[in-house]
């Protein structure tokens, strides 16, 4: 297992390197001149000029790029905001807790709603029941989150009065940020779900377990379920960094203070430090998050376990083999 994991930590690294040179290249080649919204339209050309040599907004692509890589695979450093002077990082750090727990609570809606809704949609294939849980799925795949943003602040906020409509005051603030961000993910997940269970109920081995007169309820949540839920961890882990990045939608429709607020309004500004050191950190955590899905899945899964124990001792072998032909 050393190896599978060593394996997947190299293989994050030029996934990083190439969101973060993308990300430069969008921004580099992105019209705006972030020096007039500094200094405003009553700066001389010298004065520009001047501003502009200061950001190093002068100098030629791979200049930029390499100290940009530099500066934050190296020094670890974000840089400094262009509109009030603070450091990147530390603006980053201070509003992303509030960013993973909209993320986190939307993933784990998903595990609590969508997989019972998905299991329930398998085992009554054709029926009300299934018509019933797959047109859910689908609605919510299909509507935009900032619409149901803006019809939970309608309903819930304006005319109930029941849920603040912005900020992160107290905890029940979250519900409404959550509960429009994880929309889409319910449906997929249910979807996805689903289509794995009716796969799994037809195998050999559930076949023979009803044969035995095994209880249903026992074979639905102990044998076929674990089985089916292999697959869709990995779907969790990429709706968890679907979940962050539709934060930036979510927490600018409710003024919530986080990483997506941030970034929104540094685009605004082209603030383009914000601006990259945010995708650039929302990139390395996505990554993250699918490596810790990969361990989970490499530990679950039997067959990536033997894959890899059976590399393990053909190399021990071929070492004992080794040492008896020198002996």
């Amino acid at each position: 297992m050393t190896r599978y994991i060593i394996k997947r930590l190299l293989m994050l690294i030029p996934v990083i390197l190439g969101v973060a040179i993308l990300i430069f290249t969008i921004m580099y080649f992105t019209p705006g001149d972030p020096v007039k919204l500094i200094a405003g339209d009553t700066m001389t050309a010298e004065q520009h000029d001047q501003i502009a040599h200061e950001l190093g907004l002068d100098q030629p692509y791979f200049t930029r790029l390499f100290k940009f890589l530099k500066q934050t695979f190296i020094d670890f450093d974000l840089g400094t905001s262009y509109i009030d002077n603070s450091s990147v990082s530390q603006q980053l750090f201070t509003r992303l807790p509030r960013t993973a727990i909209i993320a986190s609570v939307c993933c784990l809606l998903q595990i609590i709603i969508a997989i019972p809704l998905g299991v329930t949609a398998a085992t009554h294939q054709g029926g009300f029941l299934d018509s019933f849980c797959i047109v859910l799925a689908i609605i919510a795949i299909s509507v935009p989150s900032f619409w149901i943003a803006m019809m939970f602040i309608l309903l819930f906020s304006l005319r109930l009065d029941w849920l603040p409509s912005f900020g992160i005051d107290h905890w029940y603030s979250y519900i409404l940020p959550c509960a429009a961000n994880c929309l889409m993910g319910l449906g997929s997940t249910a979807r996805q779900t689903r289509s794995q269970m009716l796969e799994v109920i037809r195998s050999d081995y559930v076949v023979t377990a009803r044969a035995k007169g095994v209880p249903e309820r026992t074979i639905l949540y102990s044998h076929a379920l674990p089985n089916a839920l292999i697959p869709v961890i990995t779907h969790l882990g990429t709706q968890f960094g679907s979940a962050l990045g539709g934060t930036v939608v979510i927490e600018t429709v409710f003024s919530i203070p986080g990483v997506g607020y941030y970034m929104t309004n540094a685009i605004s500004n082209r603030d383009y430090p914000v601006v990259l050191g945010g995708v650039t950190l929302l990139a390395v955590l996505f990554c993250l998050v699918v490596f810790l899905v990969d361990l989970i899945y490499a530990f679950i899964d039997p067959r990536i376990k033997a894959q890899y124990e059976g590399s393990q001792k053909k190399r021990l072998k071929k070492t004992e083999k080794r040492g008896k032909a020198y002996a």
